[in-house]
């Protein structure tokens, strides 16, 4: 009787907590241990379908919708077979459009789940990220000198 009330105040527990789903601290970057590479999910976006990630690239803005490169020259040329999907701009709910439009061209930390047999608009892409999380900007480590 008395494991079986345990099992009950532990169930409870967990619903009221989130089932242990963990909070996301949108302005701490993340360890390098707990992201995936964005080279990984361009090699086997299957692998990784249904799991949340953090991954880093460049963010750049392509029509109503937003996509992450695997480098800023990706993102200008516009080279979406080295590229993720991020979605409809207005389905990205965490950030506001403004917030967006600032992040345009600009290397970032992204949160999200891969959908990896889906390649966003006329499959151009190599996976999708979904149910976006967080937006972290991030500042150049060696910045390009100026012209």
């Amino acid at each position: 009787m008395k494991v079986r009330v345990l099992f009950v105040v532990l169930a409870l527990l967990l619903l009221l907590t989130g089932c242990g789903e963990q909070a996301i601290d949108q302005t701490a970057i993340t360890p390098a241990e707990e992201r995936t590479s964005i080279f990984a999910l361009i090699i086997d976006p299957e692998a990784y379908d249904g799991e949340q990630v953090t991954v880093r690239g460049a963010f750049y803005l392509d029509g109503d919708g937003a996509a992450l490169y695997a480098t800023p020259d990706d993102g200008e040329y516009m080279l979406t077979i080295n590229a993720l999907w991020m979605g409809e701009q207005s389905s990205i709910t965490a950030y506001t459009m403004e917030e967006l439009k600032a992040l345009n061209g600009e290397y970032i930390e992204v949160t999200g789940t891969v959908k990896g047999t889906s390649y966003g608009p006329e499959d151009a892409y190599n996976c999708e990220l979904t149910d976006i999380k967080k937006i972290l900007k991030l500042e150049p480590v060696n910045p390009m000198p100026e012209e």
